[in-house]
Formats: structure tokens, sequence, C-alpha cells
């Protein structure tokens, strides 16, 4: 997304960056300290714990392709060690002098360990739960220009477009609450009714294809009645690698945009995974995805129509 960023060393961004947001760092250091009493109590028990965690970051450790989500083999054993430890600092609160203080000194250490994880976990939640600017643009086409030819462009930022000889083959398939509708794009007649056919066999081969076309599809912006732009928006609002042509301002008028905000400069992307929602820092954002630009092509001899 950003080609200026250079990546961390791979032990230094799962350690200091995502691990932290997934535990807080309290929860952090006490799941860390739970594995050491894991070893130290708990025989084999304890063994398997530490290793599968130091295993899954050995291997994470030397990754130079930095997927947020390649974190996950650590988290579960870490989350083990974490109630490990929990459960026996209650039981020895539950001993002698300090029985007295065990429901105050359970809520406290509950909200040191969890606050962080939760307020991060509602903050990802709030954003994710709001309608992606891709879902927005394609809802806007399909009101504005309905039946308008579209082309889709952006570094993983694209809006889903179908031809619509493939709609109209899975149109009898498909429950009508599950048709929301998809904007068109060029394409000639439809391969899906033989995959069809093939029943549950002949799926695989339709989903494939209904990706790989709007994002592979090289028509030509001149072709199209619309040109639909994705843009990455980083940290401090600085744009990321862009995947647009250039269109002839003669042509091509932008009639609407569709833009998540700002993000802040303390936020963090995923910058392999394209994901579009930062994973800590949310401030300036408040929808996912992208930003989306629409181009209206003035020289094409329009079939659709765009409502005031």
């Amino acid at each position: 997304m950003d080609l200026s960023w250079q990546p961390p060393a791979g032990w230094s961004f799962y350690l200091f960056r995502v691990l932290p947001v997934a535990f807080g760092w309290p929860g952090l250091i006490l799941s860390v300290a739970g594995l050491a009493v894991a070893w130290r109590r708990n025989g084999w028990i304890g063994v398997m714990l530490v290793g599968s965690a130091v295993g899954a970051f050995g291997v994470i450790a030397l990754a130079q392709t930095l997927f947020v989500r390649y974190a996950a083999p650590v988290v579960a054993p870490l989350s083990i060690g974490l109630g490990l430890l929990l459960t026996a600092l209650f039981a020895r609160l539950g001993e002698g002098r300090w029985r007295g203080l065990r429901p105050v000194a359970q809520v406290a250490a509950l909200l040191v360990v969890f606050f962080s994880p939760i307020a991060t976990a509602v903050k990802f939640d709030r954003l994710l739960a709001a309608p992606d600017t891709r879902d927005l643009a394609s809802r806007w086409v399909q009101a504005q220009a309905p039946g308008a030819l579209a082309l889709t462009q952006g570094w993983f930022a694209q809006v889903h477009l179908l031809p619509e000889s493939d709609v109209a083959a899975c149109a009898p398939e498909v429950p009508p609450w599950l048709k929301p509708g998809v904007p068109a794009m060029p394409g000639g007649a439809s391969t899906w009714p033989a995959a069809i056919a093939r029943g549950d066999e002949g799926w695989a081969t339709i989903a494939h294809e209904a990706t790989e076309k709007y994002i592979s599809r090289r028509s030509r912006p001149e072709e199209v009645e619309l040109v639909i732009g994705g843009y990455a928006l980083l940290p401090c609002g600085l744009q990321g690698r862009k995947e647009v042509r250039p269109l002839d301002p003669d042509c091509f008028e932008l009639v609407q945009t569709f833009s998540p905000g700002v993000p802040s400069c303390d936020s963090y992307l995923d910058m392999f995974d394209a994901f579009w929602v930062p994973y800590s820092g949310f401030r300036g954002q408040y929808l996912p995805g992208p930003e989306i630009k629409i181009w209206k092509n003035r020289c094409y001899p329009w079939s659709g129509f765009l409502k005031p």
C-alpha cells in the first residue's frame, strides 16, 4: 500500500506492535509469566504450552511478509498462560489474610488485564459495523446509473462488478434476499450456466471467476460509462500506492466520492493485507474501506443515466 514503507524485523513487529494490541501490555506480560508458571507447575502440559508459543513466534520472528494474522498461533498459548496465572493469583488471594480483599483484587486485576483489549475490540467492531465505502459506491451506482457499464481500478481497492450475463445466469439459483445487486462491467456470453449445471462442483469456478473478472479485467476507460477508482488512505491522511490510470479531463467528470475519513497519525494498518481498517489507533476514520471516486464518461453514448 505504501511503497516508501520499510517493514521492520518480524520479531520486533509482532512483539512490540501486534501482540500488545491483542493483549495490552499488562496482559501480554502476565501471559508470558503464566507460561512460566505452567512450565514450573504443570509438567508436560507446561512444556507443550511454552513450546507451542516459542515455536510459533520463532517462525513469524523471521518473516519478511508481515501479516497481522500471522500472530494468531501465538495468541492461543499466551491466552492459556494468562488464564492459568489469573487462576493461581485468585486462588492465592483466597487464602489467609488476603481473603477479605479477594473481590476487590479480582475486579482490579480483570480491569488491568482486559480493559485495553476490550476497548480495542469495541472500537474495531464499531468501525466494521459501518458500511464499507465500496458497498456505498456499489449502491450509489445502481441507484444513480442503473445498467451503466463500469470499470473498477485501485490497489486491492476495487468495487465488485460482474458482467450482466453472469448475473442473469445466477439469478434463478439465488434467493431474492441474497441479491442486493451488482454493478455491471463489460463482458460477453457467460460460461456460468455450464458451471451451474455441474452442481456443487461448479460453484468453486464461479466463486473464483466472480473475483478474478473484475480485478484482472483490462478494459479501457473509454469503453465504459463509469470509472470507479479506489485509493488507499494511510495514517496522517497520506495516499498509498496508486493504480488508477490517468483519465482524459475532457471526457471524465468526477461525480461522487466516498471517503472513510482521515486516519490519525497513530493509526496502524496491515500494510500487506490491504484490509482498509486500522487494528490500532482509530481516530479520524469513520468508515471501513478505501477512498472511492467515481467518474462519468461524458464522451460515451450513455445507456444509463445519472439521477439529479
